[in-house]
């Protein structure tokens, strides 16, 4: 594989056929390996503290678990990976076998077959690679073991490089650390059994009750993104599936805030009970939190939790989903001078009169921002504002200007330039 990886399969016939799959197969969906991986310098662990043994096991289980062949592992010995002897083996080397690994290779894979069936396969990891065991997205020049070796296994399945689609085999290390769909579809064309159907976590919804803050996890068990949208995404991200009823219409507010998760990025997607998208947000929240306003007519929705990078990241999270009246007369009003006055918004479970005043930011000049002004207890219960908890965002629905009904959006701002006060900004600003 190139830097990335230069992933090398050897193949011991005249010719080498140009698809992505080299041609010959194992006459078994079936194999297992002997090994004890140790590196040059006598370490079978990682700078992780992970053994290099554990990480090849995981590799040979991203393949059993997503697809009809089996790889097993047999551990204690080790075997030279240059040595044709019938034994399949891996092992770290400072050479390919007497020759010097091409620029930027990581790691070959030399198959042997006989009239088109395998006989042998050998893997040469590069000692002169600065390796480790990691998970996360590719950081630096550090190289992560456990995906090369389940793309040099790849190659032992008989699986050539692939250009063309999203892949596990694509001949350049990336975020990709699992098989996806054009990885599972080569194998099941040489051994001929279908893709594995998506996971039990991708047939699970976790029910969602409203006004209620739920707390989640990312894991790398939860169902994975390129799961849900077969064919069609490398995307390794962990989702997991909400859903929720709504008894009546009105306008509602969902929110994904990550704790564990920063300073990962929160993504939240909002579908229909056929699972068709109606929105999502990436950021719209307080930092990397996601944050959707929506007027939805009472059934059933589905929500996915997710994070905005493509590949695996875990933690814990919180989502809530709010809902509010929005027949109901409106509380909010602009007065002369960009004053707002909203004459009901609860907080805590208290509702309270609050008005805001405009604020020049000598380092905004462009941006409208609002300080809080007065604040009296009290106030009747009229809908139409709400102060997101945590993130103390204001939802103003609606607000009349000039005879027109606008949905704005307050971001709450701190700053430390002007620590006694409570600043929000203008966040959004939508006509009914």
């Amino acid at each position: 594989m190139n830097r990335g990886w230069l992933s090398i399969l050897l193949m011991f016939s005249a010719t080498a056929p140009a698809f992505e799959l080299m041609g010959p197969r194992w006459p078994e969906a079936e194999l297992t390996f002997q090994f004890d991986l140790v590196n040059i310098r006598g370490q079978s662990r990682a700078a992780s503290g992970q053994r290099w043994n554990d990480a090849f096991i995981e590799a040979m289980m991203r393949w059993n678990r997503a697809s009809a062949f089996t790889f097993n592992a047999a551990t204690g010995r080790g075997f030279d990976p240059c040595r044709r002897d019938d034994i399949n083996t891996a092992g770290f080397r400072r050479d390919d076998c007497g020759f010097g690994f091409g620029r930027n290779t990581l790691a070959i894979t030399s198959n042997v077959f006989i009239r088109n069936v395998y006989q042998e396969s050998d893997i040469v990891f590069n000692d002169n690679e600065p390796w480790d065991v990691f998970d996360s997205r590719l950081s630096g020049e550090v190289v992560d073991f456990t995906r090369v070796a389940a793309h040099e296994l790849g190659h032992t399945l008989g699986l050539d490089h692939e250009t063309r689609r999203p892949a596990l085999m694509q001949p350049i290390v990336s975020n990709t650390t699992l098989p996806l769909a054009d990885d599972l579809n080569g194998v099941a064309a040489l051994y001929g059994a279908a893709p594995q159907p998506q996971s039990d976590s991708c047939q699970q919804s976790i029910e969602l009750a409203l006004n209620v803050w739920q707390t989640g996890r990312l894991e790398a068990e939860d169902c994975r993104r390129f799961d849900l949208d077969i064919g069609q995404s490398q995307d390794e991200s962990a989702v997991d599936q909400y859903r929720f009823t709504l008894p009546t219409g009105g306008r509602v507010v969902i929110q994904m805030q990550g704790l564990a998760l920063e300073p990962l990025d929160a993504f939240l997607e909002l579908r229909d009970d056929a699972r068709q998208v109606l929105s999502s947000d990436d950021d719209s929240g307080a930092g990397l939190d996601a944050m959707m306003v929506a007027d939805l007519a009472a059934g059933d929705y589905f929500l996915w939790a997710n994070t905005a990078l493509a590949s695996l990241e875990t933690g814990e999270y919180r989502v809530q989903v709010a809902i509010g009246g929005i027949d109901q007369a409106a509380s909010v009003r602009l007065l002369p001078g960009n004053e707002v006055q909203i004459d009901s918004v609860e907080f805590s479970g208290q509702r309270y009169s609050v008005r805001l005043h405009p604020f020049n930011h000598p380092d905004f000049p462009d941006t409208l921002f609002w300080t809080l002004g007065e604040v009296r207890g009290g106030a009747p219960v009229v809908p139409g504002a709400t102060v997101l908890p945590e993130s103390n965002h204001i939802i103003l629905h609606p607000v009349d200007v000039n005879g027109q009904l606008i949905d704005v959006g307050l971001r709450w701002s701190p700053d430390a330039n002007f620590p006694e006060l409570w600043l929000w900004r203008l966040n959004s600003a939508e006509f009914r």
